[in-house]
């Protein structure tokens, strides 16, 4: 074997490209033994160690990768190890762990929501004081526990940067962290009218956070019946200030926009007008001048095509009560060069015919939601040109605001109805409708009006339900229809909330818990009342992709899972077997909780 650092660290990628792990970890290893410094070579380590699910030995690789050179790629591996990784086990190094989770959440090193539960875990296990307040609420209560908090509590959560940012980045989907949560906001109603004006520096900041996850969230949080009341009294005394130009309490502000969003006051302008401390101006940021600018943002969508039909109406009122899905940050996306390249990386063994184009491409995502998916998309492909579209205006100012803020400038947005795109007029070369086919009457028509819009051996990436995976959602769509809850009535999904949560019994309806949908309202609605849903199997969409002409390539999966798939069927080295896919599936029904993601290619 040559001794020579760098021909070893590439035999190690030639083995980590075959699936050769083991070797690959050996040949890294030599390398390293002879250029210790090497950031690259690290890394490489920490991606087969991953890959092996030898998560404490890749996280200690990508903790070095990154201390040696930062990079997209060694923080990437550093969210992919945190996001696995037992803190339970109590690492010695867990003040670093710590420093570099606040970094890579509040910096957006990968979606702020993908880190919350690794996040949330490594909170507790640096903050004890933290660990006793969610036991101390869970014992106590709302009354008790606002009774028995300590004036320095507010700044003990206050002083914890990955506490506050977690607050203010993402919602947080645990069901037991978010009962501490209520309980420590309906705390608040007693701080704001007790607490001295020299006290309020010590937890406006505290308070602030609280506010804003309660607005990411839209207001998910359950509400005692008198608790509203004295918050609706609070609003009016914030809303007669305004109106007679006195000055607002602080604390009274933060505690209204813990339950109510701000720019729903008379005269929420004036307040973008005052001098604030940081945190009480990052608020009126989000709650005010955020919902002016998409107001406005609004108005300068084009209308592509009508909409008419029934169920596209409904879906689409269900979409404008919210801007959905709300989010805070995007992570940087790699630049790719082609769509070729691209696939190439994520399915290496996978045949399809490449597209050859010279030029910009042409990109449709249809049903772009609130802008991550379209945002990812004109990052990803930086010389493309996008259009996207979407039902919801709601929906299109919230994504037009993100991608002016930043600064992407190749992506044209547009309020459209699928089945009314066949006299668009324009073709594509890559089309993308993820979580949309599902929500119309016969989604095989929209399936082949866009395909209409598809040039020759163009890409799709479609995104489908699974029948069963959605088994609880089902179970949960019984239940409400038998006990007349209303999706489009928040307070009805707040108790539907609480209700699933006292079913300690039934499986399929705590399984719900488990899914970071649950946790906003406006998710919540999507993922258990929405107005229009159909669900697929393997067997119908290997059937319909037969139909359609369509060659599938594979689909978008966590390594991990498509390592297990590989060591379950390694005759299918591409993985693009669908009739094992169906085997593996009903072996492992967890499989596509979220939805079938997958890439496939028109024949010519």
């Amino acid at each position: 074997m040559p001794n020579f650092p760098q021909v070893l660290a590439n035999l190690g990628n030639a083995l980590q490209d075959q699936g050769k792990l083991e070797q690959a970890v050996v040949r890294y290893q030599q390398a390293l033994a002879i250029m210790p410094n090497s950031p690259e070579a690290h890394g490489n380590l920490g991606i087969a160690l991953l890959a092996q699910e030898k998560t404490d030995l890749a996280l200690k690789a990508a903790l070095s990768a990154l201390q040696l050179g930062e990079t997209q790629e060694s923080r990437i591996l550093f969210c992919e190890c945190l996001k696995q990784f037992n803190m339970e086990a109590a690492p010695e190094n867990l003040e670093l762990l710590y420093d570099i989770a606040v970094r890579a959440l509040t910096e957006a090193w990968i979606r702020p929501k993908e880190l919350a539960r690794p996040c949330l875990s490594l909170a507790l296990a640096h903050n004890q004081s933290l660990q006793l307040l969610v036991y101390q609420a869970m014992q106590e209560g709302f009354d008790r526990f606002a009774a028995s908090l300590e004036p320095g509590t507010w700044g003990e959560m206050a002083g914890d940067r990955l506490f506050l940012g977690l607050l203010k980045s993402t919602t947080i989907p645990h069901f037991k962290f978010e009962q501490f949560l209520t309980c420590v906001r309906f705390a608040m109603l007693d701080e704001a009218t007790k607490t001295s004006p020299a006290g309020e520096a010590e937890i406006l900041d505290c308070f602030c956070a609280i506010a804003q996850q309660c607005f990411i969230n839209e207001y998910v949080f359950a509400l005692l019946p008198d608790e509203l009341e004295r918050a609706r009294h609070l609003r009016a005394d914030v809303a007669a200030a305004l109106e007679a130009g006195t000055p607002v309490s602080l604390l009274s502000l933060a505690v209204v926009a813990a339950y109510f969003p701000l720019h729903s006051l008379p005269l929420a302008g004036k307040l973008l007008h005052g001098q604030w401390p940081a945190a009480v101006s990052e608020l009126l940021q989000h709650q005010v001048a955020a919902f002016e600018e998409e107001a406005q943002l609004r108005s300068t969508i084009p209308p592509l095509t009508p909409i008419e039909d029934r169920t596209s109406s409904s879906v689409q009122a269900q979409y404008e009560q919210n801007p959905y899905p709300r989010w805070t940050k995007a992570p940087p996306a790699a630049a790719q060069v082609s769509p070729d390249a691209a696939l190439h990386r994520e399915f290496p063994l996978a045949p399809f015919c490449h597209l050859n184009t010279t030029g910009a491409i042409d990109i449709l995502v249809a049903g772009c939601g609130t802008g991550q998916h379209s945002i990812q998309t004109a990052q990803s492909f930086p010389g493309s040109r996008v259009l996207a579209i979407d039902l919801s205006l709601a929906s299109l100012g919230y994504a037009q605001r993100k991608t002016q803020e930043l600064g992407i400038n190749n992506i044209e947005y547009a309020q459209a109805d699928i089945l009314k795109l066949g006299t668009l007029g324009r073709s594509f070369d890559v089309i993308e409708s993820v979580g949309t086919l599902m929500c119309l009457d016969e989604p095989m028509e929209g399936w082949r009006i866009l395909l209409s819009l598809l040039r020759p051996r163009g890409f799709m990436r479609i995104g489908l339900y699974s029948e069963l995976a959605r088994g609880s959602v089902v179970a949960a769509r019984d239940y409400i229809a038998g006990k007349g809850y209303r999706g489009d009535r928040a307070q009805d999904i707040r108790q539907c909330r609480q209700d699933i949560v006292a079913m300690e019994d039934d499986p399929r309806m705590t399984r719900l818990l488990s899914l970071g949908d649950f946790y906003t309202t406006s998710e919540c609605r999507d993922l258990i009342f929405h107005v229009q849903e159909h669900r697929h199997t393997l067997p119908q969409i290997k059937e319909n992709l037969e139909e359609l002409g369509l060659n599938f390539i594979g689909f978008s999966l966590e390594p991990r899972l498509a390592r297990h798939y590989g060591a379950r069927f390694p005759e299918d080295t591409s993985r693009t077997n669908l009739d094992l896919w169906n085997v593996f599936e009903q072996e492992n029904p967890d499989t596509f909780t979220g939805l079938y993601q997958f890439w496939v290619q028109k024949r010519d």
